[in-house]
Parts: C-alpha cells; structure tokens; sequence
C-alpha cells in the first residue's frame, strides 16, 4: 500500500496559519458569504479541523521518542559487542583462530553487524560458550560472563522491538496526521473557493484574502523545521523512488548535510550531501543515497555548525 499523500503543497505551520487567515476573514465576511451557503457552524467546523490538526503530536516529538529508542539500542548493542568479544576471544587464545572449535563461534564483522544479527550472534556465543566452559575455564571464562551475556541479550532483543515499535508508532502518526491535514486544507480551501466567488467582481482587495498561495511543484510534498547544532533530524520524507527529486533548501545559518540513512540518529553516510547556509539545491533520492533494497531509506538531516540551522525540503 502507497504511503498517504498530503493534498496541500505547504508545510504543516503555513497550513495552521493560513487556515487562521481564512476562518479570520471569513468571520469579518461572514453576512456576505451567506449567499454562498457559509454559516457559522462551517466556520466552526473549519476551526474544530484546525484544532485537531494543531494539537495532534508532531513528528519532532515522535522523532524524539525513537531518537531516545534506538540510543538505548545502541548502547546495550555496543555492551553485547564487548561481551561477545570476550567470550570469544577466549576461545581463539586458546584453540587459535583457524581452529574449528574456535570457528564455532562465528565471530566474522562484530563492529559491522545490524542488531538482529549481532543479537543471533550473541545466543550462539551463549550457546557454545555453554558448552567450552570447562575447556575455557582456564582463560577465565566463567558461568557470571555467560549469564551477563544471557540478560544483556535479553534486554538487547526488548530494546531492538521498542525502537522498532518507536518507527511503526511514527509511521502511523504519519498518516493520521496527514489524514488529518487534508481534511483541513478541503475546508479550508471550500471556504476560500466561496470568500473568492463573493468578492471576485466587486472588491479586489477582500478577493486576495482568500487566495491561497502553494508550492508550484504539482503534487509536492513539503517539511520544514529547525536542527540543533551537531545534532541530526530524521524527517518524515515517504512515497519515495530512487528517481524522485528533491529539491533541498538551507535556510538557516549552519552548513547541514543530507541523506539517506538506515539508522534514524545517525549524521554520516557516504552518499550525503552538504548545503551552505541560503543555498537551494535539486536532486534524486538516489543520489542522495536511497537504496531500498540496503534499508537505506530513512531521510536525516546533519546539522555540521555551532548555530540552530533551518531546512526546507520538497520532493514530487
């Protein structure tokens, strides 16, 4: 199933505000538009949509709960790499390293291991190390190491479901969000469909009022928001092919690079690419590194400066 898309070409505050400026002046017209059917429970209605709309969790909170996740994967991921390490390296001082038994352990790119390997990893070390206790209790391997390693995978494999829980949860939020934004910009844009028609022959100044300015892109998807100083931000960028283009806008201070990335927290991948301060830029999701086939395709943005830097980015 295809991702929802939104129906407006504006980030999530510019639609807040400009559904304000059109309840605004709808209200100030509210005895002319009556000819065009608006009445005051339209209006309410539009201010309910813009309610449920501004008050449900942004992404930058969601984005916080899975940034909090996967660092708490991340570090019992490195505590699990330290005792399997060990563990294992018992085995190769006393057996060596083209040994069979040392083999057993299938110790091969700890460093490099995604967490559900390194986790089936760690119970084979558990396993055989297990069994060699006796054999290794000469190199200090004790049943207190294996236990260590037994909790420290148990909690691993908790942490590993609640970081992924975190991204189903984001992704979810996503859409009711999105959901919900479309059911605003329809009233939204009915009503400015109306204030227009009232005053399209007889006063040009109130007719602005209730044009709606977009992106010119058709079908553009469109956020924006700010990035902390050395610190990077995992956007809600969906319905993505390796063709579709981007167009990335620095809007702050800082110098900020952009990505495609499998790892939500993360501020390097080899493919990303750096933007100055005020600089635009047009380009593929490809050569931003998407890959969908690696997992390659969570959209971060690095923030490389000492200032709060800004973005904007547009992809269609």
């Amino acid at each position: 199933m295809k991702p929802l898309r939104r129906n407006y070409r504006l980030s999530d505050a510019s639609l807040i505000q400009l559904a304000d400026d059109i309840h605004g002046s709808a209200t100030r017209d509210l005895t002319a538009l009556a000819d065009h059917g608006v009445t005051s429970l339209i209006l309410t209605s539009l201010v309910t949509a813009r309610d449920a709309f501004s008050n449900y969790p942004t992404d930058e909170e969601l984005m916080g709960d899975l940034i909090v996740a996967t660092e708490n994967r991340n570090t019992m991921l490195e505590t699990a790499k330290r005792i399997i390490d060990n563990i294992s390296s018992k085995a190769r001082f006393k057996f060596g390293e083209q040994s069979g038994k040392y083999r057993k352990f299938g110790i091969e790119a700890l460093s490099q291991q995604k967490p559900q390997d390194l986790l089936r990893m760690g119970r084979r070390v558990w396993r055989i190390g297990t069994e060699m206790l006796v054999d290794l209790d000469s190199e200090g391997l004790s049943q207190t190491m294996l236990d260590d390693l037994s909790g420290n995978l148990f909690d691993l494999d908790n942490l590993i479901d609640a970081q992924r829980d975190a991204i189903k949860e984001r992704d979810v939020a996503t859409h009711e969000r999105t959901t919900l934004g479309n059911v605003l910009y329809a009233k939204m844009a009915l009503l400015a469909e109306k204030g227009k028609l009232c005053w399209k022959y007889s006063n040009e100044a109130l007719y602005n009022d209730y044009v709606i300015t977009e992106r010119s892109t058709p079908d553009a998807q469109v956020v924006d928001g700010n990035v902390s100083a050395g610190q990077a931000v995992n956007l809600s960028v969906a319905d993505v092919e390796s063709t579709t283009e981007f167009i990335l806008k620095n809007t702050g201070n800082s110098m900020l690079h952009f990505f495609f990335t499998n790892d939500p927290v993360s501020t390097t991948e080899a493919a990303q690419v750096p933007l100055a301060s005020g600089a635009t830029l047009t380009i593929t999701a490809s050569q931003l590194g998407y890959n969908e086939g690696s997992g390659f395709v969570l959209f971060n943005v690095y923030n490389a400066g000492v200032a709060v830097g800004s973005y904007d980015v547009e992809w269609s």
